[in-house]
């Protein structure tokens, strides 16, 4: 097809144009390709967890110096028993009425401690506490009684030369012997001691307790001494 002069010159302005912006554009263009080209993978970030801070150790707490119950006792007094004996050794002395430990405290014409009269609260505990007893425990059985109430009057001092009747057993019991009725027994023989009915004593122990007793040197002992009839020897027997 044959163009007259116009189309001929339009044609080749386009071409120019053309030309011009492809020249224009492949600087760019080779500027972008040799960045994509110069990239570098990036090196991963790390996953590591941070290691934990330092927590330092609290001080040692210092320990508590333990504070002794009978410190200040002139000589504690101990509470020993024996096969048919019992002793207080030592010193009973009274630091004053507390907690658990309000009772009243009984002398001789000596000033001696010989008795405590129980306080409603009290405990053998607090008891031993006030009047410097380092086993108070032993009270109880030292007065023929496993526990304690209001107005027991509890015997502090033992001549060694009377005999204490256990309160858990006869001396040298059989095996599989029946300590409930012998206690029983006991417990009934230290009120009619505190009673001061020597009569009742002598009953109870003829009927009941003699024959429970399996040495016959002992029944002898303690059938002399309920015959002589002195309640203060009793007392210490079986009160």
């Amino acid at each position: 097809m044959l163009m007259n002069r116009s189309q001929k010159a339009a044609v080749a302005v386009c071409a120019l144009t053309i030309v011009g912006l492809a020249a224009v554009a492949a600087p760019a263009i080779g500027s972008a390709a040799s960045t994509i080209g110069g990239w570098a993978p990036s090196a991963p970030t790390s996953t590591s967890p941070a290691a934990p801070p330092t927590i330092e150790a609290a001080p040692p707490t210092p320990a508590t110096a333990e504070v002794d119950p009978l410190d200040g006792c002139e000589q504690p007094a101990e509470i020993t028993m024996g096969r048919m004996s019992a002793q207080v050794t030592g010193v009973v002395e009274d630091r004053g009425a507390r907690p658990y430990a309000e009772g009243t405290v009984g002398t001789d014409e000596n000033g001696v401690i010989t008795t405590y009269t129980v306080a409603d609260g009290d405990g053998f505990i607090m008891i031993g506490e006030r009047l410097c007893i380092e086993n108070p425990r032993a009270l109880d059985m030292f007065n023929h009684s496993r526990d304690i109430y209001p107005g027991q009057v509890l015997r502090l001092s033992q001549d060694p030369g009377v005999p204490n009747v256990p309160f858990l057993d006869p001396p040298d019991a059989p095996e599989g012997f029946q300590q409930i009725p012998y206690q029983q027994a006991i417990v009934e023989m230290r009120k009619a001691a505190n009673a001061g009915d020597v009569d009742e004593m002598r009953r109870i122990w003829a009927h009941t307790l003699a024959p429970m007793f399996p040495v016959q040197a002992d029944v002898d002992l303690i059938s002399a001494l309920l015959d002589a009839g002195d309640i203060t020897v009793l007392r210490q027997m079986f009160a």
